[in-house]
């Protein structure tokens, strides 16, 4: 469907560059037409001032041979001088008409080319208009396709991202399971805490700040691309959108697999991998909610320019993805370990399962950006 949508606007885009160039042809026979009627008016002008001389020189010219025959002919005088006196004005009028002619062919070939411009441009005219009659029932077919790719699209993320239709992504539903870990873990957690000297109870509520306005930025952008109903494209479609809220998803997952391993190690007095963790985190400013509060107000202040707010939130997140994304720390024993406490409390996570998703999305976006550079 996107590609008959795709095929239409690339229809209007060819009349309307087809249009624009008959028009320009238009501009340029009008440009033709107005040198010829001045070419025409001008000669034209001339060419009766050049006629009304014409009798005259005729007139007097005649009168001069007339009398040079009258005066000459029989008479011993009449020899070369006479004749050449005698016919003198045929040396003016030769010429002179020969140019009255060229006058006259020339107002002739300009207005012979004023009436076949003009036939022209009449004709490229009418070609337009035809043209331009074909927009309006483009506009319509697309129209009604980009209203049924709407429809499409919102049932494709509804089935696949919000089955139960609340406006919320399903697989980001398990809202506080990280708070949840952290309130059942707090005496260990301030234990270690006090032990370390430092407030790890205020870092980890942080984190649980940011989980939460993370998820709430993807479930909005969520709401704005089921509020897209035209101006669909190469960057603006099903694909193109899926491709993002799937990678902001992957974001959200890394972030809360990362929380967890770190959380997991404080209360286990994993210091090692606590303070890998921790200082990741401190590098990235993740203990900071700026990235997630700037993407919000991207998304709440929306012009339905979602493509360009999807380049901005991309870039936003782009060099913290790829870092926490990286679970190399991840052993079987802390997956295990994670699982085992995630299911103490009751927690919805699949933790394993988080895990697998996580490292399996990474091993698909690097296959398909290989895929990419070798085409």
């Amino acid at each position: 469907m996107l590609n008959e949508v795709l095929n239409k606007k690339k229809q209007i885009e060819k009349v309307n560059n087809d249009i624009r160039a008959l028009e320009q042809k238009v501009r340029e026979i009008g440009s033709n037409i107005g040198t010829s009627e001045s070419v025409y008016h001008s000669n034209n002008f001339d060419n009766v001032g050049a006629n009304c001389l014409s009798l005259i020189l005729l007139f007097g010219g005649g009168i001069w041979i007339y009398t040079g025959y009258d005066i000459f002919y029989g008479s011993e005088s009449w020899n070369f001088f006479s004749i050449v006196i005698t016919h003198l004005p045929l040396t003016i009028l030769v010429p002179y008409f020969w140019s009255v002619f060229s006058l006259g062919f020339k107002t002739g070939d300009a207005k012979n080319k004023i009436f076949k411009y003009s036939k022209q441009k009449k004709n490229i005219e009418k070609e337009v208009n035809n043209l331009k009659e074909l927009i309006p029932n483009l506009n319509q077919e697309i129209i009604k396709l980009e209203k049924d790719y709407h429809n499409e699209l919102v049932k494709h993320f509804k089935t696949n991202y919000d089955n139960n239709n609340n406006g919320e992504i399903d697989s980001l539903e398990n809202k506080d399971d990280f708070l949840k870990y952290l309130k059942a873990n707090q005496d260990k957690i301030i234990e270690v805490s006090e032990k370390m000297g430092d407030d790890y109870i205020h870092v980890l509520v942080k984190i649980n700040d940011k989980l939460n306005l993370k998820r709430e930025s993807i479930n909005k952008s969520l709401a704005e691309v089921m509020k897209i109903k035209n101006g669909f494209s190469e960057s603006s479609n099903i694909d193109v959108y899926e491709s993002f809220i799937k990678d902001e998803i992957q974001y959200y997952n890394s972030l809360l697999a990362n929380s967890l391993f770190m959380a997991s190690s404080l209360v286990n007095n994993d210091r090692i991998t606590f303070r890998t963790i921790y200082e990741k985190f401190d590098k990235l400013n993740i203990f900071n909610s700026h990235y997630e509060n700037q993407t919000l107000e991207l998304l709440n202040s929306i012009n339905n320019n979602l493509v360009k707010i999807i380049q901005e939130i991309n870039d936003l997140n782009f060099s913290i993805t790829s870092a926490i994304e990286d679970l190399t720390y991840a052993t079987q024993e802390n997956t295990e370990k994670i699982t085992q406490e995630l299911q103490n409390i009751d927690s919805s996570i699949n933790f394993n399962t988080l895990v697998a998703g996580i490292n399996a999305y990474q091993n698909y976006k690097i296959s398909k950006n290989t895929k990419s550079l070798r085409s």
